[in-house]
């Protein structure tokens, strides 16, 4: 391809690396997402608030994988005053577009997963409450990075196009500490979503294999908490006026935090899949054999020394949010429906919460659960 600028072995490097890379992880990100769709629509026969949240977070990904592409395209590695004017036009606008759709596509993939862990955490209400107010947080730092770095300059064209008239930025300075700020932020935040769920799970009457694998899913997210720390680190040498050289680093690790955490927020929703795959296996060997296991109620139930029942039904919600009712018998268990995944978990912390509440209420241990969800 002919070029209308000098670019040297390094430079050439670069612009391959920020062409690969992008487009691979942003395929991945993809797949993961259409599986999560497929195994949620068509397999659980349920959409949530917390697929189509995610769907945003994929679709604004895409265009901050164009944006990337727009900046390796236009000279990247290669020092601003070796670019023709329009080269460097098309580059800053790049570097201004990034963070647009990176901030936005990181609001609403965070809050799906925070959706998801609510869900998880069941009825604890200390966790709960700490995950709403993570929400509140996420759109707060997410819509002040947005709106902070839309007005940069003054105007705002004057980011990408310096030969404007009358334009201004606000000191580079001043800019690298601000963007630590919330880049540290970031971290922040991705450390505590990952943090707060844990202790809940771990307290489940689930069987230990069960703790371990939702465990390693949710800690997959310390890949995003890597890409985040590396991302404040970078902008140290970040230098608005020479942005086709400092941003190279910081533009990469900001969309592959980006992709990490699409990827992160679907796996855990992937379970119908590796369900229906290992269905023939689950009913040969019993239950909680499949992903992310059952809930056996009546042995934990024995396990807790009270007093034995025939039964607990608790209803779930199935597609068009009808209630189905779940039967947990201690003698016969019944593994029907890709629904009860990671219900058994939801099942499971509602059932301590009322055997808590039974317990300082009441020397009879009962659980009033018929009909509620």
């Amino acid at each position: 391809m002919a070029r209308d600028f000098p670019e040297s072995e390094e430079a050439a490097y670069w612009r391959r690396v920020n062409t690969a890379v992008p487009l691979t992880f942003a395929a991945l990100a993809t797949v993961a997402y259409a599986l999560r769709v497929y195994a949620t629509l068509v397999l659980a026969r349920r959409v949530r608030v917390e697929d189509f949240f995610m769907g945003c977070a994929v679709l604004l990904m895409i265009g901050n994988t164009a944006s990337v592409l727009l900046k390796a395209f236009n000279g990247i590695g290669v020092p601003d005053k070796d670019l023709p004017h329009y080269r460097q036009v098309n580059f800053k606008l790049g570097s201004w577009l990034v963070i647009k759709f990176w901030s936005a596509s990181m609001i609403f993939a965070k809050l799906a997963i925070i959706l998801f862990l609510r869900r998880v955490t069941g009825v604890n209400r200390t966790a709960r409450a700490a995950l709403d107010t993570l929400a509140v947080l996420v759109v707060i730092w997410g819509a002040s990075n947005f709106f902070y770095t839309t007005w940069f300059c003054k105007p705002v064209a004057y980011y990408w196009d310096r030969t404007i008239e009358g334009g201004w930025c606000v000191d580079n300075d001043l800019y690298m500490i601000e963007s630590k700020i919330i880049a540290s932020t970031a971290v922040a935040m991705d450390v505590a979503m990952l943090s707060i769920p844990i202790p809940t799970i771990w307290h489940l009457q689930i069987r230990l294999r069960q703790k371990i694998a939702i465990t390693f899913i949710l800690c997959i997210g310390v890949v995003v908490c890597v890409f985040s720390l590396l991302r404040a680190v970078q902008f140290s040498q970040f230098d608005t006026a020479n942005l086709s050289t400092s941003s190279i680093l910081e533009g990469l690790w900001t969309v592959l935090e980006n992709y990490f955490t699409v990827l992160c927020g679907c796996l855990p929703q992937l379970g119908p899949l590796f369900r229906r795959s290992t269905k023939e296996k689950e009913m040969s060997t019993g239950p909680g054999s499949g992903y992310l296991g059952s809930y056996d109620a009546s042995k934990n139930i024995r396990s807790w020394g009270f007093q034995k029942m025939s039964a607990i039904e608790t209803s779930v919600c199935g597609a068009h949010d009808a209630p189905v009712q779940a039967r947990y018998n201690s003698s016969k268990e019944q593994h029907n429906s890709s629904e009860l995944e990671l219900k058994g978990i939801e099942v499971q912390t509602t059932i301590n919460q009322e055997i808590s509440i039974g317990m300082r209420s009441d020397d009879e241990f009962h659980i009033p659960l018929d009909g509620r969800r």
